[in-house]
């Protein structure tokens, strides 16, 4: 771990399987966002008219994404910036939409912790496909 992140949990070309991606320093360390809360003095609440936290509580999901699958349909899913520690993007994104039909023409490969800052700044992890067949 001379780099800081952990190597065992190795795919072909040292990617990382979603294991060894969970408790890398880069997705173990999510700190996007991580300022802002639903109650208090710097919530949401002000700008959206409604305390966010009172709205939710019944309906809130806890769920680690890369397993996740919603129970019903819903007209919207959000995940503001969770999709950045994800490694096979297109299965949650398949899993998410399971009342439909939902199938992607690539095989997931792995995960690279490695990739660096993504737009906003904060580490990210590339994921990796190859055409299925």
């Amino acid at each position: 771990m001379a780099d800081g992140h952990r190597r065992d949990g190795l795919l072909h070309d040292g990617l990382l399987d979603d294991t060894a991606l969970a408790d890398s320093a880069v997705v173990a360390n999510r700190t996007m966002n991580r300022e802002r809360q639903l109650a208090g003095v710097d919530s949401y609440a002000p700008e959206l008219g409604f305390s966010p936290l009172d709205v939710i509580t019944s309906r809130l999901v806890c769920a680690p994404l890369a397993t996740w699958q919603p129970a019903r349909a819903f007209d919207l899913i959000t995940c503001v910036h969770g999709l950045h520690y994800i490694g096979d993007k297109l299965a949650l994104l398949a899993r998410a939409a399971g009342w439909r039909e939902v199938s992607f023409p690539y095989d997931y490969l792995g995960a690279d912790d490695r990739a660096g800052p993504g737009y906003t700044g904060q580490p990210a992890v590339h994921s990796y496909y190859a055409e299925a067949g």
